[in-house]
């Protein structure tokens, strides 16, 4: 029969030894919720990159169109070198029908709805590219 010594040093050591499987049973689940993480986390980050560069192409494509837009847009001095055309054409006009009435007049209307017709088609061809 064992004394009381050897049953309490062997009831220590069957304690010590349980303790030590808890601790490596949770160093093992520690180890995998970790390892579990870092997957989580390595998906999430692709996911986030690819998502990022997405938004980037996109965002480089909606420049490049508004690039190419504000460059087909006429400017406001272009408008003015228009309008001053217009305004001198339509003074010769207005000299020449002012000493032929009657058929030549129709022909300044004329002249004026085509210069009109050129300046809004170069004013769309520039605007729709």
């Amino acid at each position: 029969m064992p004394t009381d010594r050897e049953y309490f040093e062997a009831l220590l050591v069957e304690r010590d030894r349980r303790y030590q499987q808890r601790f490596e049973e949770r160093d093992v689940r520690f180890q995998q919720r970790f390892d579990a993480q870092s997957e989580a986390i390595k998906a999430a980050m692709a996911a986030a990159e690819k998502s990022a560069d997405k938004v980037e192409r996109g965002a480089e494509q909606r420049f490049a169109l508004l690039n190419e837009l504000r460059g087909n847009v006429a400017t406001k001095e272009q408008f003015e070198a228009m309008d001053k055309r217009v305004n001198a054409i339509e003074a010769r006009l207005e000299g020449i029908t002012g000493s032929k009435q009657g058929l030549n007049q129709g022909w300044v209307y004329l002249l004026g709805a085509v210069s009109l017709i050129a300046t809004v088609l170069i004013i769309v061809s520039r605007i729709g590219g």
